[in-house]
């Protein structure tokens, strides 16, 4: 039999999807199954042209099948002489068939873009080229624009499939690696000797030199019975390419054109999106303050036309403008290396950005102490708290211009106002600790019949003449008295009052306008105690409830305000406002351990007060919110088993206790306590973070 009848194993492949969709430099994938009984191998072009089959009256009407499907071409950068390798791949509707025929595939290519052809390529049986030849050697000829025979290629045999690829060198056109990205406009058609010459109708399209449109990974393989997944590449090429063009080859042969019998043909459309064009680089965070030795991650993020962004840390190229400072490495990471300012910049592409790093000392962590601050009285304590943490205000900058304790944190200790309240009794001043924190005060106390001569010392010594002094309550809390001896020292006066403790909780709010607000209990004082010290760290205001039921004063000032974010602080508050979020514990010491809890995180200092007694641990709740601390509580005797299981739990970063009261507000033993547990001494196991 002749050999093209033999039988061959048959592929069945299709594409799943049928299209691609990608960004200029972007990819897209489908999934090639194998349905039929042979192997088949992909081969893949960029998809130039192709049309519908024609008539059956038309043109080929009672000879062998030459309608024209599809025109592809695919290009490999080989450089010296032949620069370019061109395959151009040419499909029939039906397979291009019978042997006793003329039939080949002819090529135009115009490489000058004058509409001329600059060279041809004729693709044909050997038979019929060179008589004498066996009938299963395929030729390409290559000529120049004079029809000058330039080139000759062997290819496998052409007959019984439905493509036929013509190969040819850049070379053979006179182009050179110098020519690459030029345009090449091809024309394919075919011709047919019968009767007559029959040329079939024409295919054509452009390409860039040496440049695919899409770029396959690799000629992949699709085994009969499985699937395979195939990628491709939309470089940005230039060329009138409308996606891929995939030639399967059958089970055993290497040549596209010795495909068998019933070779297929895969065309996935490419809907390619121009590329977003980067417009900015911004690195994050703009600023930033390490320790010497320590390090600072950048990052670089490129912002495109499309307002898409994309993380380029890795490929943008980083820089410190002062590596005595700073150094950086390629993935952003910077590095302190001495105390100063350094400027690292990240260039992407043509976009540029930067960031400022401060590098400081290593601060020096100081050994764990604890602080008592105690007067012969309440009102003494409180001056005593005044004095450990405001200067004179007429101190010289470089003289006394910070309180006792200043090196163990980091403020303004210049006093910017004072908050008065009354000493016998707590109701108007449990409000008062994040108002002292916003005002830059602290909390004082005087009798309610007139100002106490100790209270007015200490306010001309931290307050310059013409500050402010605020009142906490109404006039039978602090009596007129002491406004008037107040204003005869010279300063300026502010009486914060409502009608009852409720409502002076609500017009302190009104002063600090916060959106943030614990609600505590106004019967009593512990919760409110450890709240305001958390308000004062927080940015929030406490408003006072009468024991578990809702106030008044307190849901007409929530209904004022625009999403509030509220907390119930000691159990009945929690179960005033179901709707709030709350903390309490089963005791007001477990309360305020669960306040600490909450809103500090690794404090460096606490407060310590008694449990059962109000001057000393509101005038000390104003100084440890200051610093950023919690106020916990304790029985005077002994260490609160709550306050001591936080204190273990907390002792890494705790360094600085303070107690407030003498010690028959806090015994010695406590307060010994206390600095044991800090030290990690006497802490469980398993509580013990400095071990």
């Amino acid at each position: 039999l002749p050999w093209h009848v033999i039988p061959r194993a048959a592929s069945d492949v299709s594409a799943d999807p049928d299209a691609l969709t990608m960004v200029e430099g972007g990819t897209d994938e489908v999934t090639l199954t194998n349905d039929g009984v042979g192997d088949a191998l992909v081969e893949s072009f960029d998809w130039l042209d192709s049309r519908d089959a024609s008539p059956s009256d038309e043109t080929f009407a009672g000879t062998p099948a030459m309608d024209l499907a599809a025109l592809g071409a695919r290009q490999f950068v080989v450089g010296d002489g032949c620069a370019v390798y061109h395959e151009f791949a040419v499909t029939m509707h039906e397979r291009l068939s019978h042997a006793n025929m003329p039939a080949g595939v002819f090529l135009e290519l115009d490489a000058t873009g004058d509409g001329q052809p600059d060279g041809f390529a004729f693709n044909g049986p050997g038979l019929f080229i060179f008589p004498g030849l066996i009938d299963h050697v395929n030729l390409t000829l290559v000529a120049d624009a004079e029809f000058n025979l330039v080139a000759l290629y062997f290819s496998g045999h052409q007959m019984n499939t439905k493509t036929v690829v013509l190969p040819l060198c850049a070379g053979d056109l006179g182009l050179g690696e110098d020519d690459l990205g030029a345009t090449i406009d091809v024309t394919a058609s075919t011709i047919l000797y019968s009767d007559r010459f029959y040329v079939g109708g024409e295919l054509s399209g452009s390409i860039e030199l040496g440049a695919n449109q899409f770029e396959p990974t690799d000629s992949l393989d699709v085994p009969a019975g499985d699937s395979t997944v195939a990628e491709w590449l939309a470089t940005g090429a230039d060329g009138t390419a409308q996606g891929v063009m995939a030639v399967l080859t059958g089970d055993g042969y290497d040549r596209l054109s010795g495909a068998p019998a019933d070779n297929e043909v895969l065309y996935l459309d490419a809907d390619v999106e121009p590329a977003p064009v980067l417009e900015a680089l911004e690195v994050t965070p703009s600023e930033a303050e390490i320790e010497v030795g320590a390090t600072q991650q950048f990052s670089a993020t490129a912002i495109y036309d499309d307002e898409s962004t994309q993380d380029v840390t890795a490929e943008a190229t980083w820089a410190s403008d002062d590596a005595d400072v700073a150094t950086v490495d390629d993935e952003g990471l910077a590095t302190g290396v001495s105390v100063g300012e350094a400027t690292i910049t990240a260039t992407y592409e043509e976009e540029s950005d930067a960031a400022t790093l401060t590098v400081v000392e290593v601060p020096v962590v100081p050994d764990d102490e604890v602080f008592r601050l105690f007067g012969d009285d309440r009102i003494e304590t409180a001056i005593e708290i005044s004095q450990a943490t405001f200067a004179d205000h007429d101190a010289n900058d470089d003289d006394n211009t910070e309180g006792a304790f200043a090196g163990r944190h980091e403020q303004d200790l210049t006093a910017d106002s004072v908050v008065l309240a009354r000493s016998t009794d707590f109701p108007d001043a449990l409000a008062g600790t994040p108002l002292a924190e916003a005002v830059g005060a602290p909390i004082l106390l005087t009798p309610s019949a007139g100002l106490d001569d100790r209270v007015a010392a200490e306010i001309q010594r931290i307050l310059a003449p013409g500050g402010t002094v605020h009142l906490l309550g109404g006039t039978a809390a602090l009596r007129a008295e002491v406004e008037a001896a107040v204003d005869d020292l010279g300063y300026e006066t502010n009486r914060i009052a409502g009608a009852t403790r409720f409502e002076t909780a609500v017009a302190i709010a009104d002063v600090l306008d916060r959106d943030t607000i614990m609600i505590t209990t106004g019967v009593t004082f512990p919760d409110a105690l450890a709240a305001g010290a958390a308000a004062a760290e927080s940015d929030a205001a406490v408003l006072l409830t009468t024991s578990d039921r809702p106030h008044p004063a307190v849901d007409g000032y929530l209904t004022g305000l625009d999403e509030p974010t509220v907390y119930a602080v000691g159990g009945p508050a929690a179960r005033a406002y179901t709707e709030a979020e709350p903390v309490f514990g089963p005791t007001r010491e477990d309360t305020a351990v669960e306040v600490a809890e909450a809103f500090f995180e690794d404090p460096e200092q606490i407060g310590v007060a008694r449990r059962d007694a109000f001057p000393d641990a509101l005038a000390g709740g104003a100084h440890i919110g200051r610093l950023g601390g919690p106020l916990l509580l304790t029985l005077t005797g002994r260490l609160h088993e709550a306050p001591e299981s936080y204190v273990c739990a907390n002792a890494e970063s705790i360094h600085t206790g303070f107690i407030y009261g003498g010690t028959a507000a806090v015994s010695d033993a406590t307060a010994d306590a206390l600095a044991a547990r800090m030290a990690g001494d006497g802490c469980p196991a398993d509580n013990n973070d400095n071990d």
